[in-house]
């Protein structure tokens, strides 16, 4: 169904892979390897902590994550949020993420969409594939902003030029419904095969079960989809064969991406 919001498409993907799959059981480490990681963790905590109070932004993030996940220190969101603040303010763009991240879940803080996109935005804009895809599932949503399907796409493809993964994802289901483009297969199977590639495994369920199933997806679009996907380069906007030659004298690189003028 094309009028499936894209929430709801990945829900629906993840329950199936989930029945396909099973659940995995989860192995349980010998405490010496714990006793391990938990004084390395106790060890990062110190001299992250020590840079961090001497302004090294990389060093305040990574405190911020260690009290965000409770690791060598007991969880504090405030903390985290605290030295994220310090490291945002300094243009650092994970730190930006991170903070918007934290006013959209509300963890340890009330939820903000306003400022959420505010900090989202300022890393989405250094080119942070992360922020990028979190604009376009805000976007895609309506989360602080009105749903715009073509928006959300035009993120997700910022993001998935650079070969982020999960940006890779949800372009491919955008083409495959017809969500804020026009529905194409053979882009869809293409995109979700570059996620796939990378461990993604809806992308894989979705490449593997869904499309296959549509009748009007023929071997020459298969065949068609993995040349692009194939040949595709970072920085490179997947184009279907038919369009490459019109396309080619209609684009320009723009950060290390190719771009329509």
């Amino acid at each position: 169904m094309r009028n499936i919001h894209m929430h709801y498409v990945k829900l629906i993907v993840t329950l199936m892979l989930a029945v396909l799959v099973g659940a995995c059981g989860e192995s349980t480490a010998p405490s010496s390897s714990k006793n391990e990681a938990a004084s390395t963790t106790k060890q990062s905590f110190v001299e992250s902590k020590k840079r961090a109070d001497s302004g090294d932004a990389d060093a305040q993030v990574n405190l911020g994550l260690l009290y965000a996940k409770g690791e060598g220190v007991p969880k504090d969101y405030a903390q985290a949020r605290q030295w994220y603040e310090k490291a945002a303010t300094q243009g650092n763009a994970q730190a930006q993420v991170n903070l918007g991240e934290m006013y959209a879940r509300s963890e340890g803080v009330p939820q903000d969409y306003d400022k959420a996109m505010e900090w989202i935005q300022k890393a989405a804009a250094q080119g942070h594939a992360r922020a990028q895809v979190d604009l376009g599932e805000m976007y895609a949503d309506g989360w602080g902003v009105p749903k715009d399907a073509a928006k959300a796409v035009e993120w997700y493809q910022k993001a998935a030029v650079q070969g982020d993964e999960a940006a890779q994802f949800s372009l491919g289901l955008s083409y495959l419904i017809g969500d804020g483009v026009p529905e194409d297969s053979v882009l869809a199977y293409a995109w979700l095969n570059l996620s796939a590639a990378q461990g993604n495994e809806n992308a894989k369920g979705v490449r593997d079960i869904v499309i296959p199933k549509r009748s009007q997806f023929s071997s020459a679009q298969r065949a068609e989809a993995e040349r692009l996907s194939s040949n595709w380069k970072p920085g490179q906007v997947l184009r279907r064969e038919s369009e490459s030659a019109s396309a080619a004298g209609n684009m320009e690189p723009a950060g290390g991406a190719l771009v329509s003028k």
